[in-house]
């Protein structure tokens, strides 16, 4: 309401104006002082800060000024807004007033420090430079060095440090001496960012002419410092001095040169020295002690240190922390640790200038560790600048040969007692060292390099540097120290991240910022440093080294063979003659007429007290306790009674003992490192990792490669091939007692609980000392197996078997049987425990069923041992007899043992388990073979001419409903359909009568080898033209069906086609595959691979010639293959090239058909069980086709009044057993429709073998006749064993088709 009375009272109005008008004066008087202050300062007689402050003020007079225009004009505003902003606009005029005041003062009172800095820089530098001529025209006259006093050398030192220093104000400043903070104001000096050269010469001049003659001199009155540990104040001048002389050794200027020269920096570096004691002179043990408490600090400081223009605070001492900032960011910025240049540059990517200063600084770091000895001292310089990236770059060849040396000859390399130190000061967390490593002055985003990373190329490059370690010159090589590099470095490689060796051109290391990982493409730089680890010149040589066979004595080791060798051979001997599919058919039909005496435990250990068989004891049952399903030869070596262990008596001359000795941990520390890096970048797990919880594998595939890395490709190839490391680590095997006693722990959970796969190498501390051999037989064991499954790879079988490579045959069955041992406890005994994996277990697990795989692979063609040393007796029994239906047998096939090693459990019993799945899945489908609950079926029309095209007419195109029950009906030749009902017979029919035609070689679906074994004929497609794949395709339903239906076949398939059925075909048995389908290639090939002279000679090229039906065709191997000719160089691909093409891909398309046709039927798991021989046999029973006569008795039903006491039945097995082995198979097509007993024997026959008695009245009344459907014979009651035989045999042999029944 007041404001409103306002708008309208006239005298309000004229104050408003009056008010305008003296504004208006106000502001033309302000003008005209502007103007006079504009003349004065274009005369110099005005600061600069004035300008500012007069300008700040026209800004605000003109905001004045348009306010009260505003105010004016805009009648609306009240009158309290108009009071309240012309306040404001006045406080803020007195304000910048105010700044203009104090500009003013600031810029005179730095005119007037900056005129007395240089007063008293002119001063110092005439009192220096007379001090200087002084104490040469002294040093000259007397040969002594003039000390001046210590008044004069601290009015000096107070000139140099107030030249040198501003001074700052401060909140809570820490001081000096103590940690305590204050809680009020105070100023606090910094080192002047405006130093220069001139500055630094002083420095020099005064510490070389003042401080150090005081320092040296032996009366403690002429000692400055002595006077300046007297009070704090003299204490913190001191620390002053020492951090100015820090700073200007690390300290750039903005061109990019130290503040120091080389020369200057040298004169500082000695004082830094002579104040810690290690200079030439002595120095008062006050005066060090206080140094040293402040330039080594025994804790690593938490917060980054950058070296740069800006000052340093007075609590910045660190020698350590200097030297690793100076390193980390020369620059003097956080930025770049690596320069983007070093992949370009390698080692001139680092300036010339900062490797003399980092190495001058490094050198005297050593000086002052040699000195002191200090564990911390030594631990620290490994933890802080042995993590700096790219070390060895960043320092001269002097100093890396410093470091590479020893201090007296046959010593210890300086930078392994480094290591050492390091060992020793962090012994009980080497198991984490990432965590020790940790610092947080870096991240990844400015040095792409982890601690560990980094710390591992710098000790690699060491290391392959060392004559000492490299084994370059083995008479400057020390075992000692050896030894000690590679059992730090195996602790290095188990930390560092995957990327260290990984063989991919960019890794990815990852940020943390809180919950968030950003990925950051790691330094490759550093990662090639740490490659060289693995270089085949550097392994090369140090494995020769420790791989001394006389010394270890590994030939001696590897003849011996004991009687369980012999025994093993003996054993092998008796079944040499048989093939391994005829030995495979033999152990499924082991212990079929079993009687109730053998089958039961109890009736058999009754048997054996009648017979005093339980007083036996076995002898080898010696030591803590015996191996759990393993062969006593194992036992033997645990218990140290193995003839390869060295006897008591066995003694040796000292010397050679301490050889031995330092060799053998040499030894252990290679084969420690390197397992590490095979268990983590050579895939090793990949093969049982899927075997363990997806939680627990999940870690563990972050820090192992998910396959082979090829970087471990060079290093396998050394190991096998080019050093004695195979033969000497299983010789160490054999013969060592803590090796054989840490792998009696792999199979005998008694004396070891930890799980095969949750095994890893561990430091161990023991009577105060550090002990690595913790798990080395473990380490050992894997090493060995990687390099054994290398060289298999190019061993063929008679390198194998005749040449005794890589190991004598008799060493690869102890290993066998060690092995076995391994994988049954990792498979059936540590998997339901659940404890998490590591990398180094599931390696040694995972090598242990490669080499066992490959070495029953092997023994599937040419048996390297009996059969009964693979298995392990009654594996799977008890779960078998448990299952009921087809989901419980399928649940067995997820069992870790049939999925990993099927070998250890006995081909009959997998035999049974595959029996019962397809019989248990065929009566969930058909329903059961009684007659009376088959559910419907499929009918199929055959014509006895055509049975191949109507088959595949009919019975292609049901794919996987082929599991149903086909109901076969015959037609004559003149059309009409045959008389009988299939119950399964007829279709046993039509498939003998299929394969008869269909694998007939002259057909030109298959092709025979030398010994008769089928395979895919490679020129069925021009025979049949492009109906040739969907014939196999039937034919592999047809087989498959076969096999469901448990009938045997006649055809014999070859070994590699076999491979190709269970599709895991292992390409590297390509050879011996091929001389099972070409000899004369195969010789032909082996010639050229040991042909001596020069391949070019034998005029080959990468190509072949293909001949079909007359017209030969050359097929190149490989691109412009016509053209390329073979070499010495090249011929081994060659070899292999022509292998894989006559063996693969010849006959790929039509194996594939017949694979994706077999596995509609039956499924490839189901399959994956057998190796070749047993498939075989699951396919066409034993190879020989005998009938067991005995086995047929034991299992054949009868019916209609026959039984056992018959004298017609008595006939019938006389003259069954005069009959030859085709007369047997007839009788049995005859009444089975399959010529063949199934592979378990006539006891799995579904319906069972069944002779029905048929009352005949005279011997000419009938024949016998058969149900092939349920497998019966009906036998008439002959009057004699010959009118018998003489029917039997005339009612095989003259069947006419179904209707003769």
């Amino acid at each position: 309401m007041f404001a409103d009375e306002l708008k309208g009272n006239a005298s309000k109005k004229r104050q408003e104006q009056a008010k305008l008008r003296r504004q208006k004066l106000k502001e033309e008087r302000r003008k005209k002082e502007q103007e006079k202050q504009k003349n004065e300062l274009e005369n110099g007689n005005i600061e600069a800060p004035n300008t500012k402050a007069t300008s700040a003020e026209i800004d605000i007079d003109s905001l004045k000024k348009e306010a009260a225009a505003s105010s004016s004009s805009n009648k609306s505003s009240s009158a309290v807004e108009i009071a309240l902003q012309q306040r404001k606009l006045r406080n803020d005029a007195k304000l910048l007033h105010r700044s203009a005041t104090v500009l003013q003062a600031f810029r005179r009172s730095y005119r007037s420090t900056q005129k007395l800095v240089h007063e008293q820089t002119d001063i110092l530098e005439k009192r220096l430079m007379d001090l200087q001529t002084l104490s040469k025209i002294i040093s000259q006259k007397t040969q002594k060095r003039y000390c001046p006093p210590p008044a004069l050398t601290n009015t000096m030192l107070n000139q140099l440090l107030y030249i040198t220093h501003t001074t700052a104000r401060y909140q809570s400043v820490p001081s000096l001496i103590s940690d305590q903070h204050v809680s009020e104001k105070r100023y606090y000096s910094k080192i002047s960012p405006m130093i220069t050269n001139r500055h630094v010469n002083l420095l020099v001049v005064l510490i070389q002419y003042a401080i150090l003659p005081g320092l040296h001199s032996q009366d403690d009155h002429l000692d400055p410092a002595i006077v300046w540990m007297e009070s704090k104040q003299g204490q913190n001048k001191f620390l002053k001095l020492i951090r100015l002389v820090l700073c200007l050794i690390a300290v750039k200027k903005s061109s990019g040169a130290f503040l120091a020269t080389d020369t200057q920096a040298a004169v500082l570096l000695d004082f830094i020295g002579d104040i810690v004691g290690i200079g030439e002179e002595s120095v008062s043990e006050n005066v060090v002690q206080f140094c040293k408490q402040y330039l080594f600090k025994q804790e690593v400081r938490q917060k980054p240190i950058v070296l740069g223009r800006r000052p340093l605070s007075l609590g910045f001492f660190d020698l350590i922390q200097l030297l690793r900032s100076l390193l980390l960011f020369p620059s003097g910025q956080k930025v770049n640790v690596i320069p983007p240049s070093a992949d370009r540059e390698r080692r001139n990517c680092i300036p010339q200038h900062e490797r003399l200063r980092s190495s001058a600084f490094f050198a005297l770091l050593m000086k002052i560790a040699k000195h002191e000895n200090d564990l911390i001292l030594k631990s620290r310089i490994v933890k802080e600048i042995f993590t700096v990236p790219i070390l060895t770059w960043k320092m001269e060849k002097k100093l890396i040969d410093d470091l590479l040396g020893s201090e007296k000859k046959g010593g210890m390399p300086l930078f392994l007692e480094y290591i050492s130190a390091f060992m020793d000061y962090h012994s009980n967390e080497l198991h984490s060292l990432s965590s020790v490593l940790a610092m947080d002055d870096t991240t990844l985003t400015i040095c792409p390099s982890q601690p560990v990373l980094s710390m591992c190329a710098n000790f690699v490059q060491l290391g392959v540097s060392c004559p000492v370690l490299n084994g370059s010159n083995k008479s400057l090589f020390e075992y000692k120290a050896a030894t000690l590099y590679f059992n730090f470095m195996s602790i290095v490689v188990d930390a560092v991240p995957r990327a260290a060796f990984s063989s991919r051109d960019s890794e990815m290391g990852w940020l943390k910022k809180g919950s968030v990982l950003s990925p950051i493409v790691l330094s490759n730089v550093v990662r090639d440093q740490c490659k060289i680890f693995t270089s085949e010149s550097f392994v090369r040589e140090i494995f020769r080294i420790a791989c001394n066979k006389e010394v270890l004595g590994t030939d001696n080791i590897l003849k011996k063979k004991d009687s369980k060798d012999i025994k093993m051979e003996e054993e092998l001997a008796s079944i040499k003659t048989q093939s391994a599919t005829a030995l495979a058919a033999k152990e499924a039909s082991i212990d079929r007429t079993t009687n109730f005496w053998q089958k039961s435990k109890w009736a058999k250990n009754l048997k054996n007290i009648f017979t005093g068989k339980e007083k036996r004891k076995d002898s080898n049952k010696s030591g803590k306790g015996a191996l759990m399903n393993t062969s006593s030869l194992s036992r033997e070596l645990a218990s140290g009674q193995h003839d390869d262990i060295p006897k008591p008596g066995d003694r040796l001359k000292k010397t050679e003992t301490q050889d031995i000795e330092s060799q053998v941990k040499l030894f252990f520390a290679l084969t420690r490192a390197y397992s590490i890096i095979i268990s983590r970048w050579g895939g090793g797990g990949r093969e049982v990792i899927n075997l363990y919880t997806s939680s627990s594998t999940t870690k563990l595939q972050k820090i192992i490669s998910e396959s082979a890395d090829p970087i471990v490709i060079p290093l396998l190839n050394v190991l096998s091939f080019s050093t004695p490391f195979l033969s000497s680590s299983w010789g160490i095997i054999q013969s060592r007692s803590n090796v054989i006693k840490d792998l009696h722990g792999l199979t005998d959970t008694k004396q070891c609980s930890i799980p095969v796969g949750s095994r890893q190498l561990t430091v161990k501390i023991k009577n105060g000392r550090i002990s690595f051999e913790d798990e080395i037989g473990s380490a050992v064991l894997l090493l060995m197996l990687a390099s054994l499954s290398h060289s298999l790879i190019v061993t063929d079988d008679i390198e194998l078997h005749e040449m005794q490579t890589p190991l004598p045959i008799h060493h690869l069955r102890r290993c066998i049987l060690l092995l076995k041992g391994l994988i049954y406890r990792a498979c059936c005994l540590d998997l339901s425990q659940g404890k998490e994996p590591t990398h180094f277990g599931l390696a040694l697990f995972g090598y242990s069923s490669k080499i066992m795989r490959d070495l029953y692979d092997r023994s599937s063609r040419r048996a390297l041992c009996a059969p009964k040393h693979w298995i392990i007796n009654d594996l799977l029994e008890d779960q078998i007899r448990r299952c009921k239906s087809y989901d419980d047998y399928t649940a067995l096939l997820k069992e870790p043992v049939l999925r990993v090693s099927p070998y250890l459990v006995s081909f009959k019993r997998r035999l049974k388990l595959f029996e019962r799945i397809t019989t248990t899945n065929r009566e969930d489908i058909q329903g059961r073979n009684d007659g009376h609950s088959f559910r419907p079926g499929i009918h199929v029309h055959i014509m006895r001419g055509r049975v191949l095209e109507d088959g595949l007419n009919h019975l292609n195109k049901l794919g996987s409903n082929l599991r149903r029950r086909l109901i076969v009906q015959y037609v004559n030749a003149a059309g009409a359909t045959e008389a009988g009902l299939d119950a399964g017979g007829l279709f046993k029919e039509f498939w003998t009568d299929l394969s008869t035609q269909s694998f007939d070689p002259n057909w030109a679906l298959f092709a025979e080898t030398q010994d008769g074994l089928l395979y895919p004929n490679p020129s069925s497609r021009a025979a049949h033209g492009g109906d040739s794949i969907v014939l196999f395709e039937f034919l592999g339903r047809i087989l498959g069906k076969a096999i469901y239906e448990n009938i045997t076949i006649q055809p014999q398939f070859a070994h590699f086609f076999l491979s190709f059925l269970r599709g895991d075909y292992n390409f590297l048995h390509m050879l011996p595959d091929l001389s099972t389908m070409d000899r004369t290639l195969y010789n032909n090939l082996m010639f050229l691979k040991t042909y001596e002279g020069n391949a070019e000679d034998l005029c080959l090229t990468f190509s072949v010639t293909k001949e079909e039906f007359g017209k030969k065709t050359p097929i190149p191997l490989i691109p412009n293959g016509l053209e390329k000719d073979v070499t010495d160089l090249n011929k081994h691909r060659y070899i292999g090239l022509v292998a894989k093409h006559y063996v693969c891909d010849s006959v790929k398309e039509q194996s594939e058909a017949f694979r994706r046709g077999l596995w509609d039927v039956i499924d490839k798991k189901w399959l994956q069980i057998f190796n070749e021989p047993e498939l075989q046999v699951v396919i066409s029973g034993p190879t020989n086709g005998k009938i067991d006569v005995d086995d047929m008795k034991a299992n054949t039903r009868l019916t209609g009044g026959y039984t056992i006491l018959d004298p017609n039945i008595r006939r019938f097995w006389k003259v069954l057993s005069s009959f030859t082995d085709q007369q047997r198979a007839d009788l049995l097509r005859f009444v089975t429709s399959c010529e063949r007993p199934p592979p378990l024997g006539f006891g799995s026959m579904n319906p069972p073998f069944t002779i029905q008695r048929v009352s005949i009245s005279s011997d000419s009344e009938k024949l016998p006749t058969a149900s092939t459907c349920f497998n019966i014979l009906k036998l008439p009651t002959y009057s004699s064993e010959k009118v018998l035989k003489d029917r039997l045999l005339y009612a095989v042999k003259s069947g006419t088709g179904f209707e003769l029944t």
